[in-house]
């Protein structure tokens, strides 16, 4: 399946040329827009997750894959959560893929072939050298846990993510269910991205293939990333909230 994926940040903002808040947010932090592009059968067929500012209002969804999943990284706003900053350590990783490898999604049963070992029961596909250079590299080491008064149905008791100090973006992601088991691993093999009017800063993903690990369920969602951009580098269509990031855009998606 290829899809538009189009996330919309619109409070607490900090980047250059952009308000703190958006103008007509509806009260939303972050909303994250799927629209599939094909196969032709499913063609138009749209999700919009929408997080609210205000962390009392519940939502819930399931899946390897969850919405929490797709914010690549931290699950949403701190205010729900216990987070603990345990120090640095030294992780091997894939932060430079190829761009090549998103010439092609791969097929229906596998990633590209010339890029990944295949998959099979048991056996993750796991990248060949041509993907890239694995290499070491120094990331701050965060955890995090719900607060008592919103852990009641929550899936995870703990979340541990590892973030590059040089591009501030998670490498990987570790998420334990309440028995303290681990429950799945959020990989992300990835390519930074220039950040507009921030000179060579980094700060967000690129191109990504995402695979998560679900170990309790023996289970294997992936997710192929190609051609983002970010702020003022994409098209003025995307930096449209109404189009986008309100419940009212799902009205224009044949239009």
């Amino acid at each position: 399946m290829t899809a538009d994926s189009v996330y919309s940040q619109l409070m607490h903002l900090s980047d250059a040329g952009f308000p703190q808040t958006v103008p007509d947010s509806g009260g939303y932090f972050l909303v994250k827009y799927y629209q599939q592009i094909s196969p032709e059968q499913g063609k138009y067929t749209t999700s919009l997750d929408l997080t609210w500012a205000d962390v009392t209002v519940r939502h819930f969804t399931g899946g390897d894959f969850t919405w929490e999943e797709s914010n690549n990284g931290p699950p949403s706003l701190p205010q729900e959560y216990k987070i603990t900053y345990t120090g640095t350590r030294r992780m091997m990783v894939l932060a430079h893929l190829d761009p090549k490898v998103f010439e092609s999604c791969g097929t229906a049963s596998g990633l590209p072939s010339d890029y990944f070992y295949p998959g099979d029961k048991g056996v993750v596909p796991w990248p060949r050298p041509a993907l890239g250079k694995w290499e070491m590299r120094d990331v701050y080491v965060i955890e995090m846990s719900r607060l008592p008064a919103y852990a009641s149905g929550y899936c995870y008791g703990r979340r541990v993510i590892y973030v590059d100090k040089e591009t501030l973006y998670p490498l990987t992601i570790d998420l334990y269910d309440f028995a303290g088991g681990l429950y799945k691993l959020w990989l992300g093999l990835q390519t930074p991205l220039r950040v507009p009017d921030t000179g060579t800063a980094l700060g967000v993903n690129g191109g990504t293939e995402l695979l998560v690990i679900n170990f309790k369920n023996k289970h294997l969602t992936v997710a192929t990333a190609a051609h983002p951009c970010f702020n003022t580098d994409c098209d003025a269509q995307y930096l449209d909230t109404g189009r986008y990031a309100s419940p009212q855009g799902l009205s224009k998606i044949a239009q």
